[in-house]
């Protein structure tokens, strides 16, 4: 945390106001409390669940400022973070958010090489980031995304940003699965705004350095358990599902039941995963068909995060 206020203190456009969500850390409460007697703006909010859906959602409802900055506190921004996000709103009224690069980094190397622009080894050809294919499909990348600013279907935790009054009215959804950092939760605020037909910019140059941290067991990062699976595959269903208009919907229930992926196989991921002798892979398989079914069978039960957001 202390690399990532830092990292916030230090940027060429001061934030407004700081909020830092503590759940259940009186350690880390503390910490925030004697910090902010130095850093203006610098504060703690509660939020007790133990999840990173509601810790965003009380972000949310604690922030006063009409743009809302997400980084994760196992990341670094640029420092001219802030300054290329407000300017990337400032473009145009219909961006609703605003994203950009995590760039992974080992624990060896430092926090403070972070910059802007990659360097000549780093440019590579443009790959497709952030987007939910016609078939639901989605493809990830943020953390290698190169070449300009583009719209993009989702953005990643770690790098986002939105307008406060666009997601409002439906915040991040509670109903998705997960103990701890809840996989698929940025598709339920980004999807929605895109169904809307608001922007959804992800620039590279906007960049965080990002030292991935341990999650607790069960959490997705750590291993593809049964659970893991289950709540993967059952969130990113449950959003994608709810995206779709209803012809294609069909489209993605046959997609992600023949196919599927690495994260929530289906049949074709299954067969190479038993070529490959990969273990439990019958039961991964099975965990990913269950959580879909759920998904597919849960009605939309979103409240508003606050009316003090509107």
């Amino acid at each position: 945390m202390t690399a990532c206020l830092d990292g916030i203190e230090q940027q060429t456009l001061p934030a407004d106001e700081i909020i830092v969500v503590v759940q259940d850390d009186p350690e880390s409460e503390r910490y925030v409390t004697e910090r902010a007697r130095r850093q203006p703006g610098l504060r703690a909010v509660q939020s007790g669940a133990g999840r990173s859906v509601a810790a965003y959602n009380a972000g949310l409802e604690a922030a006063v400022t009409p743009l809302v900055a997400y980084v994760d506190d196992d990341a670094v921004p640029a420092r001219d973070w802030l300054e290329r996000i407000v300017t990337t709103f400032a473009q145009d009224e219909r961006v609703a958010a605003v994203g950009g690069r995590d760039v992974i980094l080992g624990p060896a190397r430092p926090p403070d090489t972070a910059r802007s622009s990659c360097t000549a080894g780093e440019r590579r050809r443009p790959v497709e980031v952030g987007m939910i294919q016609w078939f639901g499909r989605m493809t990830g990348n943020h953390h290698i995304g190169a070449g300009p600013a583009r719209d993009v279907d989702v953005l990643k935790g770690v790098n986002m940003s939105f307008r406060r009054a666009a997601v409002a009215g439906h915040g991040f959804d509670e109903r998705l699965r997960g103990p701890g950092a809840v996989v698929h939760a940025e598709l339920s605020i980004c999807l929605p705004l895109r169904k809307r037909g608001l922007r959804v910019i992800y620039d590279p140059s906007i960049v965080v350095m990002h030292h991935p941290a341990p999650r607790p067991a069960g959490d997705h990062r750590v291993s593809a358990t049964e659970a893991a699976v289950l709540n993967s595959a059952y969130n990113e269903a449950l959003e994608i599902f709810e995206y779709l208009p209803p012809r294609r919907r069909a489209v993605f229930i046959a997609w992600s039941t023949v196919v599927g992926n690495t994260g929530a196989p289906g049949l074709v991921v299954l067969l190479r995963d038993l070529a490959r002798r990969s273990p439990d892979a019958a039961a991964r398989f099975a965990a990913a068909q269950r959580g879909r079914a759920l998904a597919f069978s849960t009605r939309r039960r979103r409240v508003p995060v606050s009316s003090r957001c509107a």
